[in-house]
């Protein structure tokens, strides 16, 4: 990275306004990089097609935020001649490719938000489900279970965690009884089968 592409840089960086600002480069293959608001950074890298005359831009999301970028949702870039006044460039950023770059963080923050709350949900059902047991789910965990394969009632309750973050709610059950216990609890989720059937939920 040359010590003229970087004031090329800080110069853009000054027509974006606080906070961007200009850095060496964050990864391998980018020669530096515009780092901005939310956890969002634009790498910048000198195109080796057209004798070198072109800077690619191109969004990122930091460590945090990567993991949550929205499926089909693609990082912005834009092209830019090397030899335009970093003032026109910086302008140029400001209507092209920064509300992108806002609008990904954005997206991957309310994607992040989301799935955070599904697994608090998801932790506290299991919770709940485990405390019937009388025991404890591992932290983490989408299964808790009572009893052991093998004893007079082996049960383990699973959370379906796919269909958990698109909000239908559900938790499988998996049985292993012997004969006497498998009457008591097939007794047991008929009469509740009976009753959500006569009281449905009005939500529904």
């Amino acid at each position: 990275m040359s010590d003229e592409l970087m004031q090329y840089l800080r110069a853009v960086a000054e027509v974006l306004g606080e906070p961007w600002r200009a850095v060496t480069s964050r990864r391998v293959g980018e020669d530096a990089a515009l780092i901005g608001p939310d956890g969002g950074w634009i790498s910048v890298t000198v195109s080796y097609r057209a004798e070198r005359t072109r800077l690619v831009l191109e969004a990122w999301l930091d460590s945090e935020l990567r993991p949550h970028q929205p499926t089909g949702m693609v990082r912005p870039s834009v092209t830019v001649a090397r030899a335009r006044p970093a003032a026109a460039v910086g302008k140029d950023l400001a209507r092209r490719l920064i509300p992108d770059v806002v609008e990904l963080i954005a997206a991957a923050r309310d994607l992040a938000h989301r799935r955070a709350c599904d697994a608090a949900d998801l932790s506290s059902v299991l919770a709940a489900v485990g405390a019937g047991f009388g025991t404890t789910p591992v932290a983490g965990a989408n299964t808790v279970s009572v009893g052991a394969y093998g004893q007079p009632l082996f049960a383990t309750a699973q959370v379906l965690q796919p269909f958990w973050r698109s909000r239908q709610r559900r938790v499988r059950f998996s049985i292993d009884a012997t004969v006497e216990n498998a009457l008591a609890v097939a007794a047991l989720v008929g009469e509740r089968a009976a009753a959500d059937h006569a009281t449905p939920d009005s939500c529904r």
